[in-house]
This record gives C-alpha cells, sequence and structure tokens, in this order.
C-alpha cells in the first residue's frame, strides 16, 4: 500500500477501515480514535447531513479545532459532498 499513490482521501479511509479497521487515525494526549472508528463515525454523520437537504455542493461553516470530531465532520462533509469552511479560535 505504500507504494500507491494517494488519489481519492474518502477511499484511502474506506481501504484501511476494511483492512485495518483497529489502526489509530487518532491519537492526542491518550484520546485515540480508529480506522473504523472514523468510517462508522463519518458514514453516520454523512447521512444526517444528507437528511438536511442541503443545496448541493454548498459550503458548509464548522467552529472547531483539532479535535477528533473535527476530522470525522471534514470527512462526513466530503462524503455528503459539500465543503467546509473552517473557523478555529485562532481565526474566528
Amino acid at each position: 500500500m505504500s507504494n500507491k499513490s494517494i488519489v481519492d482521501m474518502i477511499e484511502m479511509i474506506e481501504h484501511f477501515a476494511q483492512t485495518q479497521a483497529s489502526y489509530p487515525v487518532y491519537n492526542v494526549l491518550g484520546q485515540e480514535h480508529t480506522y473504523g472508528d472514523l468510517k462508522a463515525d463519518s458514514d453516520s454523520l454523512a447521512a444526517a447531513i444528507d437528511q438536511l437537504n442541503l443545496p448541493e455542493k454548498s459550503p458548509v461553516v464548522v467552529y472547531g479545532g483539532q479535535e477528533y470530531e473535527m476530522l470525522a465532520t471534514f470527512v462526513a462533509l466530503t462524503k455528503s459532498g459539500h465543503a467546509i469552511f473552517l473557523l478555529t479560535a485562532i481565526r474566528p
């Protein structure tokens, strides 16, 4: 897998969720989440976003920091076909 270039981020996450579901994708200060967690959480959130009936490809403003939830949200919005406009405490 290491010789393959990354063409599609979602495709790679799906691949690792299937082949290495228990491998950490996020590990900060003892808070650990796996590729399996990321797939399950982002799929669930993407389904909820789809239920909102937002205009196709519309950007979504998200406020947060470098938490796992931001990663899951970014992936979910990408799966739903939306751009993410990130606001952080550094860039309000």
